[in-house]
Parts: C-alpha cells; sequence; structure tokens
C-alpha cells in the first residue's frame, strides 16, 4: 500500500458522503471526506478535473477494496478473483490504475475503464504497482524485479511500448504520477537511503527537494507543472507540499499530526490522507486554494 491507514468505510455500491466539516489552514481550505462505519483505508486521495475522488477503503477483515465517489455517489472497485484491491490514479475519462492482490497475495497493477478490468505485468517483475495514468493512456508505476529492486515504469494502455525508469546511482526509484504532457514525477531513494522527489519531463531528469526537508516525495503533477506531494521535516513528522512554477507551499490539514499530498488536478484542487492524534490516519482531504 502506498499510503498509510485511513478510517473510511463504504456499506455498498452508492452511498451518501458524509463531510465531516471543513477548516482553514495556511493558503488552503480542506473538506475531509468521511465513510461512516469503516475500519480504515489506506490513504491515496486521487482527484480529476471532474472532482472524482479515488481513494481505497478497508473492510471489516481489513481486505483493501478500491472505491471513487463523484456528486456524493460512490462506486466500489475490485479486480475479479482478487482478495484486495486499491485505487491509486485516474484521468478525466475515469480511467483507473492501481495495484490488486491475488490469492497467494501476489501484486500486480491493473487498468480499469467501463466496468473492464485488464492486468498489468512486466516481464520478469516480482511486484508491479500502476500509480498513475493520464488522458492519453500513459500508465506509469513501480515494480520489483528478481533482485528486490525497484523500478519506475511508463507503458501504453494497451501495452504496446513499456520502458524502466531508473534515476542513475538510485538505491530504487518509483513513478507515481504522470500529466497530459507525459512528464512523470515520484521518487528515488539516494544510497544513504533519503527520499529525493524527481521530475522527467522530455527526458530531463530534475530532482526536487522541499528546503530544509530530511526526505521528499512526489506524488502527482498536473497539466500546468504544479507538483505535490509531501516531505519529512526534522522530526519525521511528514507534510505536504505544492510546487508551484518553482515556489514551495506546505500543506498541512490543521490540528493533524501529519498530511500527504497524492493528487492535483487542472483546477487545483488536492487530495491526500492525514494523520489523527492516535497516531492512525483516518481521514482523508480535498483542499482549495484560498489565495
Amino acid at each position: 500500500m502506498r499510503g498509510v491507514p485511513l478510517g473510511l468505510g463504504v456499506a455498498g455500491m452508492v452511498l451518501a458522503l458524509a463531510a465531516a466539516g471543513s477548516a482553514r489552514g495556511d493558503g488552503f481550505s480542506f473538506k475531509t471526506v468521511d465513510f461512516p462505519g469503516a475500519e480504515g483505508t489506506t490513504g491515496d486521495g486521487t482527484i480529476n478535473d471532474l472532482r472524482q475522488v479515488g481513494d481505497t477503503y478497508l473492510d471489516a477483515d481489513f481486505a483493501p477494496h478500491g472505491f471513487t465517489v463523484l456528486a456524493n455517489r460512490f462506486r466500489k472497485i475490485d479486480f475479479p478473483g482478487s482478495t484486495g484491491t486499491e485505487v491509486f490514479g485516474e484521468n478525466d475519462f475515469g480511467e483507473l490504475v492501481g495495484p490488486w492482490y491475488d490469492t497467494d497475495f501476489n501484486v500486480h497493477g491493473y487498468r480499469y475503464f467501463l466496468g473492464k478490468y485488464t492486468a498489468i505485468d512486466a516481464p520478469g517483475a516480482v511486484l508491479m504497482v500502476a500509480s498513475g495514468i493520464n488522458l492519453f493512456g500513459q500508465i506509469v508505476g513501480l515494480y520489483f524485479d528478481q533482485n528486490g529492486k525497484a523500478h519506475g515504469f511508463s507503458q501504453a494502455r494497451d501495452g504496446s511500448s513499456f520502458e524502466t525508469i531508473d534515476i542513475p546511482n538510485a538505491r530504487r526509484t518509483e513513478a507515481f504520477g504522470v500529466n497530459d504532457l507525459g512528464q512523470v514525477v515520484g521518487f528515488y531513494t539516494d544510497q544513504q537511503r533519503a527520499p529525493h522527489a524527481f521530475l522527467r519531463s522530455n527526458g530531463v531528469l530534475t530532482t526536487i527537494d522541499v528546503p530544509g526537508a530530511t526526505g521528499t516525495v512526489g506524488e502527482a503533477i498536473n497539466d500546468f507543472g504544479q507538483i505535490v506531494g509531501y516531505f519529512f521535516d526534522a522530526d519525521g513528522v511528514e507534510h505536504g507540499f505544492l510546487l508551484d512554477h518553482g515556489v514551495f507551499s506546505t500543506i498541512d490539514v490543521p490540528g493533524t499530526t501529519g498530511t500527504r499530498a497524492f493528487g492535483i488536478n487542472n483546477l487545483g484542487d488536492i487530495a491526500g490522507p492525514y494523520g489523527t492524534g492516535d497516531g492512525s490516519v483516518s481521514h482523508v482531504f480535498v483542499a482549495h486554494r484560498t489565495r
């Protein structure tokens, strides 16, 4: 699971959205999405231009199930025959991607569109996760090779092309988000195992580090080049960030113990999970800029 546990729940295919309220932080207005009776969620928090939110909830047996919510209507996403499914990415057509788990708990990627599920696996991979998809069907994610090393990847929706993404001299590379221009964001770890966000644009790789952070992870990018993710401060606390044309803004849901930003659409809406005082993460937020 990419995210951290969240306290959400679903009682069926179509439910009413229960907003736990809204709050204001430094430059952002936050709305919390709650699902009554949930055991938790993984807190993936993707959002498209229709303002459809995708995420993953945990049932009473703590099995993960993907879902989307649009206009207060929920849809359950379960790869056929799986023991668990998660939603990591979506585009404006409503195509979804994420991981699913087989009966041996092996992890595979999938693409969902109009009721059809398609498995995504790389030759020789022992673990495969699809994390992001753009309007043209470019899918990005990560896989582990036979030696246990993580690599990012990019491929077409029909599987006709596959490209490994590796940051030079990195211990691991993971790709999480892609926009309609084909720009890819993710993170890599250096030889000291510190995480750094990266942007790949027109074949050029750029490292992104929040000033003063001990680690930075890039999660999503919109068509305006705005990037979101999260970073660790000197005390190990997680904070979301927005990088907008060279300017960093911190995203912290007020009164929480940690915030991650996982999704951003072309309207500038941001989604992700935040932590609660008991040490677990129990909510997903949608944030809007207030200035």
